[in-house]
């Protein structure tokens, strides 16, 4: 079984338990997700199955969407509610002001990674040394939010944002930001990831509905083949010969391309994988065809 599966990840669930869930139901070993969703976030998370898993980097380059609900009053150590606050305040943030500020928050903006987080330090997740109490050094990194829409007062001093980012982006440290900079302490209430690439929220299954085809023996039906998955690269076919010389790392002339270009190559209707295409030369950069799986 080779392909994607874009699953609906409950709140309450790690990433790394929906892994582990899929893993014994497809009885798989070659599996993982393409980017970490809090616990206590639901949405699309993109899970990759035994040659795809090849393409992690592709899909993890993708920009990712959410809504975000914000809550203004206190902050917290994790940014979220499931922290212990850190402060408070009885200032009421109106809407004015939340929307005076977002597109300070618009473009390439700097962000410091949360103590609380998946990313490693010396090989260790930050949480993990977090809980220890050890120390942890400040990371700064640059990620580019492409937009940010107001969508509505949810309660008091709560408010729901739709935000487009880059890979890397902390949303919860984006919502405690926007809570410092407007002089309200503000933690993440909400988070929902409604799209991840060319992956989106209404496509995605339930876990119930996984375990629902998979009784049912149809939990193919859940796959997503990766050449169809890839479906923003054109597709160009070879001959077999030139199919033989690709899959042994070969670069072949290939011309009517004045331009870099990355492609999905076909031969006789089955997918190789994916092919940079320059100067009128492809090179096979990620084989998905005809290798057996371990």
């Amino acid at each position: 079984m080779n392909g994607i599966i874009n699953v609906l990840k409950p709140p309450g669930m790690s990433s790394s338990g929906v892994v582990v869930f899929l893993k014994r139901l497809l009885n798989i070993k070659k599996i993982g997700h393409t980017g970490t969703l809090d616990p206590g976030a639901a949405g699309v998370l993109v899970i990759c199955l035994n040659r795809a898993t090849r393409l992690f980097d592709i899909f993890m380059d993708e920009e990712k969407e959410y809504i975000a609900e914000i809550k203004f009053g206190i902050s917290t150590d994790t940014q979220d509610l499931y922290g212990y606050i850190t402060g408070s305040s009885e200032a009421i943030a109106g809407e004015n002001q939340l929307l005076d500020i977002l597109p300070k928050f618009t473009g390439e903006i700097e962000q410091i990674t949360p103590i609380y987080s998946a990313a490693k330090q010396q090989g260790k997740p930050l949480y993990s040394l977090a809980r220890q109490g050890l120390d942890i050094r400040e990371k700064k990194r640059l990620v580019t939010i492409s937009g940010i829409e107001y969508l509505g007062k949810t309660g008091h001093n709560r408010f729901l944002l739709s935000v487009k980012c880059s890979k890397g982006t902390y949303i919860r440290t984006l919502i405690s930001d926007i809570g410092e900079k407007i002089g309200i302490p503000s933690v993440m209430s909400f988070l929902l990831r409604t799209k991840s690439g060319e992956f989106y929220l209404d496509k995605a299954y339930t876990i119930d509905e996984l375990k629902g085809l998979a009784s049912e023996k149809r939990i193919q039906d859940a796959v997503i083949k990766p050449e169809d998955a890839l479906l923003k690269f054109r597709a160009v076919n070879v001959t077999k010969s030139e199919a033989a010389k690709l899959k042994n790392g070969c670069t072949i002339v290939f011309s009517g391309y004045t331009e870099s270009e990355r492609v999905r190559v076909f031969c006789d209707g089955s997918f190789l994988g994916l092919a940079d295409a320059v100067d009128g030369n492809l090179k096979i950069i990620i084989h998905l065809g005809e290798v057996e799986d371990n």
